[in-house]
C-alpha cells in the first residue's frame, strides 16, 4: 500500500484543442473553446478563417472581453495570426 503525498487541488484544468483538420474546424474549435471556458459574453463573437489567419468579428460588452477572446483564440493549435475586429458596445 502506498500513500500519495502529492497535494490535491480542486482547480479545473482546461486543455486547448490540439488537432486541426481544416480552417472551418479551426473556427469551430475557437467557438467551442469560448463556450467550454464559460465565456457566455463571447456568444456574439465569431471567426472567419483564411488558412491559419483568423479574423475575430462580432461584439463584446467590454474591452477586457475583446482581449480575452483574442488570447483564447491565439492558444488554439493551428492559429498563425489574428486580426481582432471585435467591436466593444457600450
Amino acid at each position: 500500500m502506498s500513500i500519495d503525498s502529492s497535494p490535491q487541488t480542486n482547480e479545473k484544468c482546461f486543455e486547448f484543442p490540439t488537432e486541426r483538420k481544416n480552417t472551418t474546424d479551426l473556427a469551430q474549435k475557437i467557438k467551442l473553446t469560448y463556450n467550454q471556458m464559460g465565456y457566455r459574453s463571447l456568444a456574439m463573437v465569431y471567426c472567419e478563417t483564411e488558412g491559419s489567419h483568423i479574423v475575430l468579428k462580432g461584439e463584446t460588452p467590454t474591452f477586457y472581453l475583446k482581449q480575452v477572446a483574442q488570447v483564447i483564440a491565439a492558444k488554439v493549435a493551428g492559429v498563425g495570426s489574428i486580426n481582432n475586429q471585435i467591436n466593444v458596445r457600450g
